[in-house]
């Protein structure tokens, strides 16, 4: 219906020129008046409940070896299709063997699994600006890591196994990854913006009988560290001669890094201090001191901060001054303060990010729920009095039968929004309140500028929701007119190349291919209508535009034929007949291109389902097979289908569900949907998409994003289609992807 309202072009905003002016009510100043916040929490349900194979008839296959989920599914949670471009990817990769490759860089710092014991280690960076890039660098021996070992200072090694590496993931979201270690039943959550590292340790397993907790690093002790902020009580590095007791924290300086770290405990502990023959120190915690009688239904935490990055002004490359002045004391005094205060607060597994909406659909609110957890002994300073038993051999559990009575800091809420700090990018801070913000402020220095703490157990992010339109918000200028129908006449005579018009070929180029033909018809109508519906429009050099170009202008009979070709062209791709089908990808759960060995001599494609090379080559068609660039690829194809919807809808209801298969795909909003992760490039907290997928070996660097264009492009070609078919929830589901691109 050509004459409903939502389909009316703005027109000119003014006809002599003029600025526009916003009307009260508008601030925004984008003509309509501004919305109520959202109140509503959304839990969105699936675009679609079909199975791809089942129900819609696609082809299905398994993947090659090399690029299979290198862990098991079965232990990830109730959505089976595992994420392909999340920003903690590498870590995903090869995990049971990990390498240098396997890292993140979770802001501010760097995570790995490779540090001198098994464990999770954390690596604080420093920027390197050249000519033409600035990048992040880090210095892997220069990282903490929390882990286990045995004891180095043993009389006897036999039985002994070599203590692997590996992990496998145990819960994913967008906002983290929590992984469970091979070598011991430990466990961490690395989360987006984390100021600790944070390993949990489940003591009671006859696993630590003979490993102990460890901290560990690759450079050595500059002095003795300090014990519970007490500059008196010190702990000498004597290789496990002398057992120290640790209430809270250990504050130690390293070497050749210059750091200054902050260790806490969640129980009291006995802890010795070793140098291992190879370099660096150990920590180990030897002996648990506790005062709950059911202690073993929680497990002993340890977590580490880095405070100082120059404490000495030894090494200059961390240090935020040319001439590598320490850092102030006092700020480092204040900062302190508050990871002491945040210490016993932890982010826990089940982090993830919510959604709220105004009843219109037109505001939304981003949270950003951290799943805080409590560290109660640690909250609620609990002191251990009593000298524990000395014991041979093994980790010690010494339970206090007495049961003080405590107050519960679960139920304290307060507590939590106030000591709970995060870091948070600068395009967070210009969102949240003021009063989030530490006192004193405190920030570092990352690739996007400066992440700055902040507190509270979730964030509140506000978006206005801005309809997306097929049509600017200005016609063309009059000068241009006769040439835009010029353009818009060949161009309404392309045809495709007669490869793709048999679905052979790339998914990339064929698809622009696609939505260019899309664009020239909309263009081909707003050029028709500007001169028919609209005219005279009262502007007179438009009036006089329309007036000279009567006889060039393209016709509805145009648009009409263009359309049925587009349908045609687009059809061949999306509803499984193309000689380069799309089939759905049981390993990771995904619609990837089954790929194609195009033989020009014979104009064909050398291989045919079920011979689908995506599976194995991961180079082909831009890397589709491995999910690189989906959300540019099917953004096209979905463009594509949203106008030929928008002139014909009954092909779009006939052809819904393979559309979105194409949507759900890349920005399915629901969980509920088994079949594909939720917004599969999308990263919430970093406020883009990711644009490689599952590569093998991973990249140095981590995840590019390559085109934030095109990203835009396809959530904004995911709310037309939506507009198209009056389904509001599809297209505010796109616009919010649209929001925070």
């Amino acid at each position: 219906d050509q004459d409903d309202d939502d389909w009316t072009p703005h027109g000119p905003l003014t006809t002599d020129d003029d600025d526009y002016t916003p009307q009260d009510g508008d601030e925004s100043g984008d003509g309509e008046d501004d919305v109520v916040l959202p109140v509503e929490f959304i839990d969105p349900f699936p675009l679609s409940r079909l199975d791809p194979v089942r129900d819609i008839g696609m082809h299905s296959m398994d993947r090659s070896e090399n690029l299979s989920p290198h862990l098991d599914t079965d232990r990830i949670g109730p959505n089976g299709a595992l994420p392909t471009n999340a920003w903690y990817q590498n870590l995903m990769e090869t995990p049971n063997e990990p390498n240098q490759l396997n890292r993140a860089y979770a802001v501010p710092y760097y995570v790995d699994t490779v540090g001198p014991i098994p464990g999770l280690r954390i690596l604080p960076t420093y920027l390197v600006a050249a000519a033409t890039n600035v990048r992040v660098a880090h210095i892997g021996d220069h990282g903490l890591t929390l882990g286990i070992d045995y004891d180095p200072t043993a009389s006897s090694t036999e039985g002994q196994e070599e203590l692997v590496k590996g992990y496998s993931p145990l819960q994913m979201t967008n906002l983290g990854l929590t992984m469970q270690w091979e070598a011991a039943p430990m466990k961490s959550t690395v989360v987006r913006g984390m100021a600790f590292v944070t390993m949990m340790y489940d003591v009671f397993s006859s696993t630590f009988e003979t490993t102990f907790p460890t901290v560990a690093s690759g450079v050595g002790l500059a002095g003795d560290p300090i014990i519970d902020g007490d500059a008196e009580a010190t702990l000498t590095c004597d290789n496990g001669e002398t057992s120290y007791k640790v209430t809270k924290e250990i504050q130690l300086q390293t070497t050749t890094a210059d750091f200054t770290w902050l260790v806490f405990v969640s129980e009291p502990v006995h802890v010795k201090c070793f140098k291992p023959d190879d370099g660096g120190f150990e920590i180990q915690v030897v002996q648990l001191l506790t005062d709950v009688p059911d202690f073993s239904n929680r497990p002993l935490i340890l977590r580490a901060a880095l405070l100082n990055n120059c404490t000495s002004g030894t090494n200059r490359r961390y240090c935020e001054t040319e001439d590598g002045e320490p850092n102030p004391t006092d700020e480092i005094d204040a900062y302190a303060s508050v990871l002491r205060k945040g210490a016993g607060y932890y982010p826990g597994e089940n982090n993830e990010v919510h959604f709220y909406a105004s009843p219109d659909l037109k505001a939304s609110t981003l949270v950003f729920d951290w799943d805080v957890q409590v560290m109660e002994s640690y909250v609620n300073q609990i002191t251990e009095d009593g000298d524990p038993e000395e014991t041979e051999g093994g980790m010690v559990v010494d339970v206090n039968p007495i049961a003080e009575s405590r107050s519960d800091p679960l139920q304290d809420n307060s507590l939590i929004d106030e000591h709970h700090v995060t870091f948070a990018l600068p395009h967070h801070l210009d969102q949240l309140d003021e009063s989030v913000l530490t006192e004193p402020r405190i920030c570092t220095g990352i690739l996007s500028g400066q992440a700055c703490l902040v507190k509270g157990a979730a964030w509140h992010v506000e978006d206005r929701l801005v309809p997306v339109k097929y049509r600017a918000q200005r016609w063309p200028d009059p000068a241009f007119m006769p040439d835009l129908i010029d353009a818009v006449q060949e161009d309404l005579q392309f045809e495709m190349p007669w490869h793709y018009e048999q679905g052979m070929g790339d998914t990339y180029f064929s698809a622009k291919m696609l939505a260019r033909q899309g664009r020239v018809l909309l263009i081909a109508e707003e050029l028709i209508e500007i001169c028919t519906k609209y005219y005279p429009t009262g502007w007179g050099r438009m009036d006089a535009a329309c007036k000279d170009t009567k006889d060039k202008r393209p016709t509805s009979e145009d648009i009409r034929v263009g359309v049925e070709k587009l349908e045609k062209d687009l059809s061949i791709w999306i509803d499984l007949t193309s000689s380069t089908p799309l089939v759905y990808d049981n390993s990771w759960g995904g619609v990837v291109s089954c790929g194609c060995y195009y033989d020009s001599a014979n104009r064909k494609c050398k291989n045919e389902f079920p011979n689908c090379p995506s599976a194995y080559d991961s180079y082909l068609n831009f890397g589709n097979g491995i999910y690189n660039d989906h959300h540019f690829h099917y953004g096209y194809m979905i463009y594509a289908a949203a106008v030929v919807t928008r002139f014909d809808p009954q092909w779009g209801v006939d052809n819904y569900e393979y559309i979105m298969l194409l949507i759900r795909n890349v920005a399915n909003p629901s969980d509920l949907d088994p079949d594909f992760p939720v917004f599969r490039h999308k990263d919430w907290y970093a406020g883009h998409s990711w644009a490689s997928g599952i590569v093998r070996p991973p990249f140095p660097l981590g995840k590019n994003q390559e085109s934030s264009s095109e990203a835009i492009a396809a959530y904004e070609a995911i709310a037309l289609f939506g507009d198209a078919l009056r389904d509001a929830e599809m297209a505010s589901s796109a616009q919010k992807a649209v929001a925070r691109q």
